[in-house]
């Protein structure tokens, strides 16, 4: 404290010298920093005030950076550095962040989570507001209890319980069929099997105008993921399957006669017929025309 005492008076008295005197100073004070520089140990060990003493003068003037001897430059400059993050993390430092929530608001919304799976954090959001407990969404997801299982039926449970009206037809898979019933729902709200590519938006469309009636293209209404998988299965039947059935002997014939793009179209119509006619009589699917006969 009383180095730095007489440090300040060195200063004040610096004030009323002449040019000649201080530089005169300037030469014995270096002289005298250079012989205790030899002998004293190679890394002097400096306190924090005397650190602070000489980030406070880089702070006034930065051109003392040149004079430093007992240490290098970058130290000095590093220090000023850190000395500016602590300050302005102190500066930004919390004053206080969100209140706690009460012990029983928490084991409120624990209680509720668990007598109620089914609930989300919206619903017992709404549920605390209606008691006059106010609290954010956040904060109700935050505590509430994890789920033990999923509240609904898993994919396998799905399959197991279906099963019965999954149709096996060629390279027809439980996707597709699944995807097939979940779409038609009731089967028997078609007069007939031929109406479900309609449904589909598996049919051309028809344009008429005065002396003019021809068939464009398909509709494309209706359920646009079911009429992508017929779509596809379709294609796959056609183009990779090396399995022959009637169903492919059938659409081959039509790629003969109008092109791969059209047979595709009108066997992904025919499969979704095929597929109606299955689930109403619940019967398989044929494979040749002998096993239909017999």
């Amino acid at each position: 404290m009383l180095g730095r005492v007489e440090l300040l008076l060195c200063w004040l008295a610096s004030l009323v010298k002449s040019r000649h005197q201080l530089q005169a100073e300037n030469l014995v004070l270096r002289h005298q920093l250079n012989i205790l520089r030899r002998r004293a140990p190679r890394r002097v060990r400096l306190s924090s005030a005397d650190r602070l003493v000489f980030v406070w003068l880089y702070r006034l003037c930065p051109a003392v950076v040149d004079g430093v001897a007992i240490f290098r430059p970058e130290t000095l400059i590093r220090w000023h550095r850190r000395g500016f993050m602590a300050f302005w993390r102190w500066k930004s430092r919390s004053r206080g962040g969100r209140p706690a929530v009460p012990r029983e608001i928490r084991r409120l919304i624990q209680e509720m989570s668990r007598a109620n799976w089914l609930w989300g954090a919206p619903r017992i959001h709404g549920e605390l507001l209606k008691l006059g407990i106010e609290v954010a969404e956040s904060t109700v997801a935050k505590y509430m209890l994890k789920r033990p299982r999923r509240p609904g039926q898993s994919w396998a449970t799905f399959l197991r319980n279906h099963a019965d009206g999954i149709a096996a037809a060629d390279r027809v898979g439980p996707v597709v069929a699944l995807t097939f019933r979940a779409t038609v729902d009731v089967p028997s709200r078609f007069a007939n099997s031929k109406a479900v590519g309609a449904v589909f938006g598996l049919t051309p469309r028809q344009h008429q105008s005065g002396e003019v009636n021809r068939m464009g293209y398909v509709s494309k209404c209706g359920d646009a993921m079911m009429r992508a998988m017929l779509f596809e299965a379709a294609q796959v039947m056609l183009t990779r399957t090396t399995k022959w059935s009637w169903l492919k002997a059938w659409g081959m014939k039509v790629a003969r006669h109008r092109g791969m793009k059209r047979a595709i179209v009108a066997l992904a119509r025919r499969m979704a017929v095929v597929m109606h006619r299955m689930w109403v009589d619940g019967t398989e699917f044929r494979w040749t025309n002998l096993a239909e006969a017999a």
